[in-house]
């Protein structure tokens, strides 16, 4: 299982790789064309017995929420907002929550099904965008983590991270998971007025090495490994590879779809 190199080959089965194992030092450094440096090397685990190879699928998206939450973590006692709670959203509140003493975890997102799924995996309250609004005080959260898609919302002052950002409070912190292909609103004047630190860990090596990285997907592994990360439950979906018009429905409908996370599997094929 690896992290890194991004320029891959859809739905190969196989794929050559320069491994970077945690405890190497190694790096072959190019300038990417999204504007950042990456590294030509990826960091990779040699998947244990103990995992089985739907669950170790996890291991990726795991190393992408643990990256994120290592370089910019909650303190001890800190009040936790995840917003969206999709794959990744229930990765983080699941590491933050068992692993980081907050004093408390929640989460929002507008769908109720994976509301649910919070829930069940690590929210202590899920809450639906409007309840968010009519429930919580502003500057109740030290520590928001952004896993939203992107976002389009016709009512500007019911926009989820403009919501978010008058929850939490003055010099909190405002962890920043993933990135749209389309441009996204952030509200400044809350960043200035309340001194919001905006964070995020990078992809560029030159800061953070796919090195440092290997060390990471060494830990994402145990996670799943010890159920730190259910990885069974968070599985809703195999599908064969053999299916062609299943995967097409698949990925029309992923944006929408109230399932964790759906694996293909050529193991059949």
């Amino acid at each position: 299982m690896y992290w890194g190199q991004t320029d891959f080959g859809g739905f190969a089965e196989y794929r050559t790789l320069r491994p970077i194992f945690s405890g190497e030092i190694k790096e072959d450094v190019f300038w990417a064309d999204r504007n950042f440096n990456d590294d030509l090397r990826a960091a990779a685990v040699k998947v244990p017995d103990a995992l089985d190879d739907l669950q170790a699928s996890f291991i990726e998206p795991t190393t992408g929420a643990l990256r994120s939450i290592l370089a910019n973590p909650p303190k001890i006692g800190d009040k936790v907002l995840i917003m969206g709670t999709g794959p990744i959203g229930i990765i983080a509140g699941s590491v933050i929550k068992r692993l980081l003493a907050p004093n408390q975890v929640v989460s929002v997102d507008a769908n109720p099904v994976r509301n649910r799924h919070a829930e069940e995996h690590f929210s202590e309250r899920a809450y639906l965008p409007e309840e968010l609004i009519a429930e919580v005080a502003e500057n109740t959260f030290d520590y928001v983590f952004d896993a939203l898609p992107t976002v389009k919302v016709d009512d500007e002052e019911k926009d989820p991270r403009r919501v978010a950002m008058r929850r939490l409070k003055p010099k909190g912190r405002y962890v920043l998971y993933g990135a749209s292909q389309e441009m996204q609103k952030f509200d400044t004047w809350l960043m200035l007025a309340k001194g919001i630190n905006i964070s995020a860990s990078p992809f560029d090596v030159t800061v953070f090495p796919m090195h440092h990285s290997a060390n990471v997907i060494q830990a994402a592994m145990q996670m799943l490994v010890s159920g730190i990360v259910d990885g069974k439950r968070l599985l809703s979906t195999v599908h064969s590879f053999d299916d062609f018009d299943g995967l097409v429905e698949i990925f029309k409908n992923y944006r929408s779809t109230t399932d964790l996370k759906t694996i293909v599997d050529f193991r059949a094929a």
